[in-house]
């Protein structure tokens, strides 16, 4: 699988989105995974369709929030209500996005 998408910037350019606006960690996110499903949109009505979701290793964040009591499953907070528009279509997909974007992860997790 070639992945063309290695910044915000290049999913800005994949899907002709301005990228000069100011935006939030989530929205930025919604924008990559946009251009990195190419397309697919999960479907919210269908809980039969596979969804997947990025993995974010707890100790990313315990490292630059020095919070070594956190406690939880993150992959809880990823795939919660409203989050369908960070799901990806493959879990290939998730894994990559969970890895190459992992600081706009934390961002998101940690506004």
């Amino acid at each position: 699988m070639v992945i063309k998408i290695k910044s915000f910037e290049d999913a800005c350019e994949v899907l002709s989105v301005d990228q000069g606006l100011s935006r939030s960690a989530f929205e930025k996110l919604e924008i990559v995974t946009s251009a990195l499903n190419d397309g697919w949109v999960a479907n919210q009505n269908d809980p039969m369709q596979a969804k997947f979701f990025p993995f974010i290793n707890k100790a990313a964040i315990q490292e630059r929030t020095g919070d070594l009591k956190l406690t939880g499953d993150l992959s809880l907070i990823l795939s919660g209500a409203g989050s369908l528009s960070l799901s990806f279509k493959s879990p290939e997909l998730a894994l990559y996005a969970s890895s190459q974007f992992e600081s706009l992860y934390l961002d998101m997790i940690l506004e």
